[in-house]
Parts: C-alpha cells; sequence; structure tokens
C-alpha cells in the first residue's frame, strides 16, 4: 500500500495510518527525510510537526527540521545541513505526542525539511507551517471540567474554543491524558474519538467560527486498583491539549482532581437508649472537616439477629445505629 509524501500536507491530522494520512517511507534507512517546496518565500513563525499515533511514535523521537531559500538536494546529509550557510535548523529530540510546535522565530524560507538522525521508518501525520504575516488566525483554548472528587468512576467534560478572528479548517485534534485514570467511553456530537489505557484523542473537521466552542467530549474515567494502596487520596491532573484546524498554536489546559475517599473520621459511639431503644450514635467528618457523606460501609459485630439493627437518621440529622433488643 502507498503512503505518498502528500499525506503530510493534506490537512488532515489524523495519525493512524490505516485511514490513509500519514506518509511512511517504503521501508527502514538510514536518515530517510521529507521535504516541501512552500512555493515563495515567507517569514515563518512556526511548525507543526504531527506523528503517526496508530503504532511506532518513537521513531519521531529523533530528528531535525530544516529550513532553506535554496533547494535541498538528494545528496545532503543532515550534518551537513546543520553547518550549511542560509539554512536554518532546529533539533528535535522528544517525539511528538501527538504533535509538537516549534519556534521558528520568523525565520525567511521556501523549502521545508524533516529528516531523521537514525536508520528507521519516517512517518509523518501532518507539517503545519505557520507563516508570521499578521493575517486573521485560528486561536484555540482548551478546557476540562469534573464534579467533586473521584471514588471509583467520573467523568470529564472537555472542551475547546476557538478565540481568534478566523473560523477553523481542516482537523481539529483534541488530545487527553488521564493522569493515570483508565480511560473508559469517550464521545461528543462531531467527533471521532480513540481512547487508550489512559488517554484519548477526538478529531472533528467541523469548523469552528471565532468566539463558539465545540461540542463537549465527555470521557468516563475509572480508578485503577493500585492508585490507592498506599494512600486514601491523591491527586491526578487530567491534562487536555488541541490544535489543528488552521490554528497558529497548541493550547492546553489542566485540571487537578481528587481521587478517593478523603480519610473518614469517625468518633466513638454514645449510647442513648430511648423509649426501650437503645441507639449508638457517632460523628463522620471528613479529612477536610466537611460532614458530607458519599457513601459509608458499616461493619460490627453482633450476637443478634441479623434484623435487630438499623440505621436511624433524625430530624435533626443526627445518624444512629439502633438496637432494639
Amino acid at each position: 500500500m502507498d503512503f505518498p509524501a502528500s499525506f503530510a500536507t493534506d490537512g488532515n491530522t489524523d495519525g493512524a495510518v490505516p485511514n490513509n494520512s500519514v506518509t511512511v517511507t517504503a521501508g527502514s534507512e538510514a536518515n530517510p527525510w521529507w521535504q516541501v517546496d512552500l512555493g515563495s518565500t515567507f517569514a515563518l513563525s512556526s511548525i507543526a510537526i504531527w506523528n503517526r499515533t496508530d503504532c511506532c511514535g518513537a521513531r519521531l523521537s529523533d530528528y531535525w527540521v530544516f529550513v532553506s531559500n535554496s533547494p535541498f538536494t538528494d545528496t545532503d546529509s543532515f550534518t551537513s545541513l546543520q553547518h550549511k550557510s542560509g539554512v536554518w535548523s532546529s533539533h528535535q529530540t522528544t517525539a511528538p505526542n501527538p504533535f509538537t510546535l516549534i519556534s521558528a522565530a520568523g525565520v525567511q524560507g521556501r523549502y521545508l525539511r524533516v529528516q531523521l538522525s537514525t536508520s528507521d521508518y519516517l512517518s509523518l501525520a501532518e507539517v503545519q507551517v505557520f507563516g508570521a504575516d499578521d493575517a486573521p488566525v485560528p486561536t484555540l483554548t482548551a478546557a476540562s471540567s469534573h464534579t467533586g472528587h473521584i471514588l471509583q468512576t467520573g467523568v470529564y467534560s472537555v472542551a475547546v474554543t476557538n478565540r481568534g478572528a478566523a473560523p477553523t479548517y481542516g482537523t481539529l485534534t483534541v488530545s487527553d491524558d488521564s493522569g493515570g485514570l483508565i480511560m473508559g467511553t469517550v464521545s461528543g456530537a462531531g467527533w471521532t474519538c480513540t481512547p487508550a489505557a489512559s488517554s484519548a484523542m477526538c478529531t472533528t473537521n467541523t469548523a469552528l467560527s471565532g468566539g463558539l466552542s465545540s461540542a463537549p467530549v465527555s470521557l468516563n474515567v475509572s480508578v485503577p486498583s493500585g492508585l490507592l494502596a498506599n494512600t486514601p487520596e491523591v491527586t491526578v491532573t487530567n491534562t487536555v491539549t488541541a490544535g489543528g484546524g488552521g490554528a497558529a498554536g497548541i493550547a492546553t489546559f489542566s485540571d487537578p482532581t481528587l481521587v478517593g475517599d478523603y480519610s473518614p473520621n469517625v468518633q466513638p459511639m454514645t449510647t442513648v437508649v430511648e423509649n426501650g431503644v437503645t441507639k449508638y450514635q457517632f460523628t463522620y467528618t471528613d479529612a477536610d472537616g466537611f460532614a458530607d457523606i458519599d457513601h459509608m460501609q458499616l461493619m460490627f459485630n453482633s450476637s443478634r439477629a441479623a434484623n435487630s439493627c438499623w440505621l436511624v437518621i433524625d430530624t435533626a440529622g443526627n445518624l444512629y445505629l439502633a438496637d432494639n433488643n
């Protein structure tokens, strides 16, 4: 199957090879490269490199980006280009996940090359080049929210807003990292979502006009069994990144989330006898000092019949364990 170089400039940032939008070299070779002619010389503000996402992302963990006003040749090596007059270069040693934005600081250039420092396959989902002019562009912000703390399961709501004057175009991509929680179902109107172990990626080709927000994406998460093994509660951070859609940058948002049981503090019981009924009263508060009870498990040993004890809440809101024997 053919994965041509043009797949890296088709406006689609989808990183799954089976979806026919990722360029891949025909085989593993020494220092493979991909390059594009912009058609004219431009002042560049930034370059976004989008990685393959269905596998093998680490292949793009050591590469160079070169910009020049003169055409590159087949014999140009990545070592010679680093020192060639008139060539701007940037060495990247972290694989895009799923993309990385490289500042070009206004460098002038017409030709752009991406080249591996190693021998491997070269895979690129998309290469986006942003100019340094004053033309209006989409400007993205991302947001994530959740309700309360997470005991066993929870739901994040993620959305993207275009704060720029121009509408988005092409593919808009949102990536979510739950901070270690188990990712479940992920969905949103107009979004195509792919969950992974503790992360998810969603894409949409629906244009987002300036000042408008996208339809929310709901991400269902659950707490892994070992997360609270040594502590009753822990804070994780749900991190959202959004890019593409013609935007000149990448938006990020962090959503700290308390996970666990709040370390309950149960005071010793006191005994009250009223009308022949023995009531065992106790006080329950969370570690933060509030008496907001989300769930409670009572365990006690008794030689009495199983139906002789019950929980009672009186009109004052006091909680009792009652025994009428």
